[in-house]
């Protein structure tokens, strides 16, 4: 799904980055933060250790080596 503003589409149960696959995580992490600041933004690297459990007060941002968004960000 894709905002028609070119912004994050945000539903409860999923953070949708619009408008592109591979996005560098700085602006991602701002633009999260700025759409949805209720919810505390963790920024994962690849090999990073993180308690399992589903918190609707959180949304992980899983990068690569390279600082770039590698799975979508999702609520949980």
């Amino acid at each position: 799904m894709q905002a028609s503003n070119g912004r994050l589409a945000l539903r409860d149960d999923e953070v949708l980055v619009a408008g592109a696959d591979r996005s560098p995580a700085t602006p991602a992490v701002m633009q999260i933060q700025h759409d949805r600041p209720d919810v505390a933004v963790e920024v994962l690297p690849p090999g990073s250790p993180f308690t399992p459990g589903f918190n609707v007060k959180r949304v992980r941002v899983f990068i690569d080596y390279n600082g770039i968004v590698a799975l979508m960000p999702m609520i949980g």
